[in-house]
């Protein structure tokens, strides 16, 4: 037989086998979506068996391994806080746990909580741009991680508020809030955990699954009037104060407020108003 008659079949043949090989993706695809489909209409009949609203279009997608991250308070990271708004800081005073730094241009005061608040005196930190671009320069100095998730503006005021993240998941209750005038920063405020923020564990997280079934029978069992889900996400749980640990949880928020369940155990914590 010829070369080039050859060379063609075979060429036929890889194309067939590559046609086949899609099909069959294509085939396991669309039946690990009907399965997706049908594990997520359970679910959903499972919630509506006890009264509890519960949309599918609701779930967030099956994140990948999140470890617990520790926290140590770390006076450098403080002064670097400070001075990314205050220029050349000074510590001048470090008592019951609160650290204060500062500057002819304001002071910056840091709580064990990871509570802070830096104060410029008035006009000393002009804003340069726009306010939002100048906030998110301030964090990466500030070396903070975090997200735009909320936005207030009047006539007299704009107050922008970030959420702190680790590896881009939200840590839950950790914001800074900027605020301006119309010209300048008026203030720096919020709870964060800054440093270096080390993971740490070899826990495996639980399946989505898992964790909204351990969550019903929880609420249910303890007589909770919880009577829908509105929304659901990853990230983590912060601690009382530096010496603890960033917690991985799915954070379930319903009617009555928001829960969170630990995605290595599945325990169940409300969390608190």
């Amino acid at each position: 037989m010829a070369w080039s008659k050859l060379k063609t079949i075979i060429i036929i043949l890889l194309a067939a086998v590559d046609l086949l090989l899609a099909g069959l993706a294509l085939h396991l695809h669309e039946q690990t979506r009907q399965q997706h489909l049908a594990a997520q209409a359970d679910l959903a009949a499972l919630f509506a068996a006890d009264d509890i609203a519960f949309e599918p279009a609701t779930l967030p997608d099956e994140n990948g391994l999140l470890l617990p991250c520790s926290t140590t308070r770390n006076a450098d990271a403080e002064q670097t806080a400070a001075a990314a708004l205050l220029g050349s800081v000074t510590e001048t005073s470090f008592t019951v746990g609160t650290r204060t730094f500062t500057s002819d241009r304001g002071a910056a005061v840091f709580s064990a909580d990871g509570s802070f608040t830096i104060t410029p005196v008035d006009g000393a930190v002009p804003l340069s741009g726009t306010a939002a671009r100048q906030a998110e320069r301030w964090l990466r100095d500030m070396g903070l991680e975090a997200v735009l998730t909320d936005t207030e503006e009047t006539e007299e005021m704009l107050r922008l508020t970030y959420t702190q993240t680790v590896e881009d998941q939200p840590v839950f209750a950790c914001t800074v809030d900027f605020l301006f005038s119309s010209d300048a920063l008026l203030s720096c405020s919020g709870r964060c955990f800054l440093g270096e923020l080390q993971p740490y564990g070899i826990e495996t997280n639980l399946s989505l699954s898992t964790l909204l079934l351990r969550f019903r029978n929880d609420v249910t069992g303890s007589g909770d009037l919880c009577s829908a889900i509105t929304a659901l996400d990853y990230g983590y749980r912060a601690p009382a104060a530096y010496g603890g640990s960033l917690s991985p949880v799915l954070r379930v928020r319903t009617n009555i407020g928001d829960y969170f369940v630990d995605l290595s155990t599945a325990a169940l914590e409300r969390a608190v108003v």
